[in-house]
């Protein structure tokens, strides 16, 4: 028998099909938008109650990023009794939990107080430090566990502390977190370093003489690797130096230099908890830093001496923790618990100098610390130089490397959000030149502009290197009355790097001129940069320029080598 199949009764089934096939595509649709809208970066917050709502600000902020934010409250996690002891593992562990259990970069920011020093201590304003067991450290408060969800001692995870003793400490910082992150206005403070080198010391004058000259030669290698995008402003004190100072200007000068802002300023050189200390004279202390006014630019501060974010001791804490709270301060300041080894500190800076270097991208706090813990874990040091500056300024041969980096890796702490953003003044204008610069030659720099600047005036400035010599320096005469006067104009002289500048317009987007080089060129690299603005907008780009033919007498400087268009 053959049947047939009523029309409405196959309608009826392909009706029901044609909805079981849309909504498969609906809910597929709404599968992958769901997928693509999942956040690639996830901020913890562990904070006790008593702050919660002053951190609110900050959670708005960072989930308007598209972060997912995660607030764990300490009492939800520990005892008091836990909270009071320090015995913070169960907390550990849940900020392990959250940070394996995403797929993405994770941040972790701590606020509060990481010890309880006393018993009237509100225990909801503590974010509690796990006691370390590792060399120094050993018994020590330290924040580096909760940064190492994959185990061992060198974290996979950025983890920062709001050292905060109120409500109103915690909304300083947020406030200041927030207005350095949205300050994008033309700047010169975007693109520039601060770099305060300590006297190394010694017990004679000849010691001191050969400490100095030492310090003088490690610096400018160091500032030989720094990009040319980056400006900065130089003080050693070393007799010698062309960035010397006198012993009375020191501090001032110091402070006056940070208060004109910068991204990051470093501070290399002896210290103790109350502040720092270069040949007897006393710099950068403690009430210095919690009364400093930046205004723009309050940047990140790298302390390598000793006890610069000290928690407890018997000085008290460490003069990072009262620059931190300062509401003009610095945004997060990096630096050490303890005594922190010269060999170290060496390979924090390593690290660091290699990220610094990426002006490409988004830059946070984090990515800087997670380099800075990186070259302290696994930056190469040959063994002559580790033995040099362990018997230098170390353990005197006592504590071998392996161990010393164990240790520093528990004891360097970040204080600060390592989710804050760092708005460095990016390269996007594009140059090239016709050929090498030679010594009073000719050459034909040629770029290209962003289009909304394609007919701005561009400001082009031809630069030495950064901490290189310049020609000309005055010898410090005989008078002691006048030295200090001709020892800062030789230190002003030095960190004014710029030999020529130039102004040019852009057309459709372009500009060319015809760039004549000083007669003298003791060094082996120039650089040009552009600046170029509209309205609050601004773009800059810088071309390098090797020498191809050096003259003068001055002295051979490190070759900058991170050129580049």
């Amino acid at each position: 028998m053959t049947h047939v199949v009523g029309t409405n009764h196959m309608r009826g089934h392909a009706m029901i099909i044609r909805a079981a096939t849309l909504m498969v595509m609906l809910v597929a649709g709404a599968a992958q938008a769901w997928a693509a809208a999942e956040p690639d970066q996830q901020w913890i917050v562990v904070t006790g109650s008593a702050f919660e709502a002053a951190l609110e600000p900050l959670c708005d902020y960072r989930r308007a990023e598209g972060m997912r934010v995660r607030v764990v409250l300490t009492t939800d996690v520990l005892t008091e009794e836990q909270i009071r002891g320090g015995e913070a593992n169960a907390l550990v562990e849940r900020v392990h939990q959250l940070c394996n259990g995403f797929e993405g970069t994770n941040y972790v920011l701590l606020v509060g107080a990481a010890v309880v020093n006393g018993p009237d201590v509100d225990l909801r304003t503590v974010a509690p430090a796990p006691r370390s067991a590792v060399g120094r450290m050993d018994g020590a408060p330290s924040d580096n566990v909760y940064g190492c969800a994959e185990g061992g001692l060198e974290p996979t995870v950025a983890v920062g502390r709001f050292p905060a003793r109120t409500a109103a400490d915690v909304r300083q910082m947020v406030a200041k977190t927030l207005a350095f992150e949205r300050d994008d206005a033309p700047r010169s403070w975007r693109n520039r370093l601060t770099v305060l080198v300590g006297h190394p010391g010694g017990e004679t004058a000849f010691e001191k003489q050969m400490a100095g000259s030492f310090a003088q030669q490690v610096t400018t290698a160091r500032l030989g690797r720094v990009a040319p995008a980056w400006t900065g402003r130089v003080i050693i004190h070393a007799s010698g130096s062309p960035f010397n100072v006198s012993r009375e200007r020191l501090d001032a000068t110091a402070l006056a230099y940070l208060q004109e802002g910068q991204m990051f300023w470093f501070y290399l050189g002896h210290s103790g908890a109350s502040g720092c200390t270069s040949d007897g004279v006393g710099m950068l202390g403690r009430e210095a830093l919690a009364s400093l006014k930046i205004r723009r630019g309050r940047g990140v501060f790298i302390t390598c001496g000793c006890n610069g974010v000290q928690l407890e001791g018997p000085d008290g804490e460490g003069y990072g923790l009262a620059a931190m709270r300062n509401p003009d301060g610095p945004i997060a300041v990096f630096g050490a618990h303890g005594e922190s080894y010269a060999a170290m500190g060496l390979l924090v800076l390593e690290g660091l100098f290699d990220r610094v270097n990426k002006f490409e991208g988004e830059q946070r706090v984090g990515d800087h610390w997670l380099a800075a813990k990186r070259g302290i874990a696994r930056g190469a040091m040959d063994a002559m130089t580790f033995q040099m500056y362990d018997q230098f300024d170390g353990s005197g041969g006592t504590v071998p490397l392996k161990d010393q980096r164990l240790e520093h890796l528990e004891m360097w702490m970040l204080l600060g959000d390592p989710a804050a953003r760092l708005p460095v003044q990016p390269t996007v204008i594009r140059m090239d030149s016709d050929a090498a610069a030679a010594p009073d030659g000719v050459i034909t720099v040629s770029g290209t502009v962003p289009a909304e600047f394609a007919e701005a005036a561009v400001r082009l400035t031809l630069e030495r290197p950064l901490g290189s010599a310049p020609i000309g320096l005055a010898p410090l005469p005989a008078d002691p009355a006048k030295v200090a006067e001709v020892m800062m104009a030789n230190h002003q002289r030095a960190n004014d790097v710029v030999l020529d500048t130039y102004e040019v317009r852009a057309s459709d987007g372009r500009f060319e001129f015809d760039m004549r080089l000083p007669a003298e060129l003791p060094w082996r690299q120039l650089t040009v940069r552009a600046w170029a603005s509209k309205d609050s907008k601004s773009a800059m780009g810088v071309l390098s320029l090797p020498v191809g033919r050096v003259s003068g007498g001055s002295p051979a400087w490190p070759d900058h080598g991170q050129g580049g268009r």
